[in-house]
């Protein structure tokens, strides 16, 4: 199983990618989170084969 985390902002673009990654057979959502800030939290502790990031990180998101 890949486990699998999301950043992204946008909460609709979050929950969208949440399910289409939940949906496909061998991927897990371990964390989805809306800041760079909050995704640096959960990687210290959660063990992650994958990233999927929005590429357009606003200093705001940090």
């Amino acid at each position: 199983m890949s486990r699998v985390v999301i950043i992204e902002n946008d909460e609709l673009v979050r929950t969208i990618y949440r399910t289409l990654v939940e949906d496909t057979p061998g991927f897990q959502v371990v964390s989805s989170v809306g800041t760079l800030a909050q995704a640096e939290r959960d990687l210290r502790h959660l063990q992650v084969n994958l990233l999927m990031v929005d590429i357009y990180c606003r200093p705001a998101m940090v």
